[in-house]
């Protein structure tokens, strides 16, 4: 059995009784089940823990984003099954400048390939650019501070009010110089807009929860997420999947 998008599964709790039901069968005829998400098995965090665990029980791999030489291959085999006619400096222009997945790149080369439909005019890495640029906006995520303090809690499973209060327990401690840190990294907010975010905190807070966050970085420091130990770069990179 492949389910694509299993994080769909997520806070539907019907479907995952009788989602648990298809998969103890599967296994227990000695089937084999494939799974993909957005998101680590541990970061569904509505999935029940019967899910959770089976998930957990095989062989979890990370999917990274493609890099250049891949996209560029992609790009190319693609822009030749179309028939269009396109100048290597706009193929590689596409490669460059959509890094998320495949699907943005078709889309980039089909946004070319209409154009040249229309136009019948080579397309050229200056033309690619032009038709392009909407597109490029398009594909920018506008991060929040609520988007943060979101990602942030589902990680910890903490409430947003755990984040904007005066305790000073590590586990909640942590938590908010982690979500202050990226509220500097992937928003546009001052030190004293993100202080005030977060309970009202002043901006020498805020800056010295972003100088404490790159030494842990810096330093491989684990950070305890429930009962786990995780590393500081592997906890910040798992809660910006959830933003980008």
């Amino acid at each position: 059995l492949l389910v694509d998008d299993a994080d769909f599964l997520d806070a539907k709790r019907v479907i995952q009784e009788e989602f648990l039901h298809t998969f103890q069968q599967l296994l227990s005829h000695g089937r084999q089940v494939v799974m993909t998400a957005d998101r680590h098995p541990r970061l569904l965090s509505k999935l029940s823990d019967e899910l959770t665990t089976r998930f957990l029980s095989g062989m979890v791999c990370r999917l990274e984003t493609p890099d250049f030489a891949t996209r560029h291959q992609f790009v190319k085999q693609y822009a030749t099954a179309l028939k269009g006619n396109f100048s290597p400096e706009a193929l590689e222009f596409v490669a460059r400048r959509f890094q998320n997945n495949f699907r943005e790149l078709e889309g980039a080369v089909n946004c070319l390939q209409t154009y040249f439909s229309m136009t019948k005019k080579r397309i050229t890495g200056s033309t690619a650019r032009r038709v392009l640029a909407d597109l490029e906006r398009d594909c920018i995520r506008i991060i929040r501070l609520d988007d943060i303090e979101q990602a942030v809690c589902n990680l910890f499973k903490l409430q947003p009010k755990d984040l904007k209060s005066a305790r000073r327990l590590r586990s909640i401690s942590q938590p908010r110089m982690l979500a202050m840190f990226l509220a500097r990294k992937h928003t546009q907010a001052a030190y004293s807009e993100i202080g005030q975010f977060f309970g009202g905190r002043n901006h020498s807070t805020v800056m010295s929860a972003e100088k404490k966050v790159r030494s842990w970085i810096a330093q491989r420091q684990p950070i305890e997420v429930s009962t786990q130990e995780w590393l500081a770069h592997d906890l910040v990179e798992a809660i910006e999947q959830q933003l980008l």
